[in-house]
């Protein structure tokens, strides 16, 4: 079997669309994988090793240069730099630390985290002790960035009740999860979402939540900030 066929059966297998490949390997557009499908072009080392880790496939085999699928053990990677999660990974071993999942997405009506949402792993904060339901959300906004700057990694604790003035990812009408002082109001039936940020276009947003559907994701009770 060819590569074009090899990852369009891979991809299916997934039930992915090009554009969810395309996402999970960093491109901007489907337009890769389409030259890929079409025989056009093929992969980079480096979107070889995510798909390998991703599919549970050898490198021979995504590129048809092999039937045996298996690899003996899939290595973690950081989807969009596996050179950053390299260094996380040693750091983690050499100190026997925990690995918690990097969640890239949380499905709606949810505050728990599927397999295929996790898009690496990175080790616990050493004054952190490990528990379940723990993840990590990479921060790409600046609207909280007094104490969380972009591009930092929060550490979500998904069970924890979320009290007054806690900072908590929330997601608002099924949207983009986003990361917000909470603050209640005194009759129970709004939800003050308050930015902490340098940048003064964030401003704080009242929710109803009768009548908007409002989830409260979990706490953050700590940070990954990496060098």
């Amino acid at each position: 079997m060819e590569f074009k066929d090899r990852i369009k059966e891979l991809r299916k297998e997934r039930d992915m669309t090009q554009g969810d490949l395309a996402e999970l390997l960093g491109f901007k557009t489907y337009t890769t994988i389409s030259k890929w499908e079409s025989g056009d072009n093929l992969p980079r080392g480096k979107e070889l090793k995510i798909m390998a880790n991703f599919f549970n496939a050898s490198s021979d085999y995504i590129l048809g240069i092999s039937d045996t699928r298996e690899i003996s053990k899939p290595r973690p990677v950081q989807l969009h730099n596996p050179a950053r999660y390299d260094v996380t990974i040693k750091h983690a071993n050499e100190h026997n630390a925990e690995l918690i999942p990097i969640v890239g997405r949380i499905a709606a009506g949810t505050p728990t985290y599927a397999e295929e949402d996790i898009i690496g792993y990175m080790s616990l904060p050493p004054d952190k002790k490990k528990k379940d339901d723990l993840i990590y959300l990479e921060v790409t906004s600046d609207s909280m960035d007094m104490k969380f700057p972009v591009g930092s990694y929060v550490l979500i604790d998904t069970q924890t009740q979320i009290e007054n003035g806690d900072v908590a990812a929330v997601k608002i009408n099924g949207e983009e999860v986003t990361l917000k002082k909470v603050k209640y109001t005194d009759d129970g039936l709004s939800v003050m979402l308050i930015p902490q940020s340098h940048n003064e276009d964030y401003y704080p947003i009242k929710v109803n939540i009768e009548e908007t559907q409002l989830k409260l994701i979990g706490k953050a009770v700590g940070m990954y900030l990496s060098m």
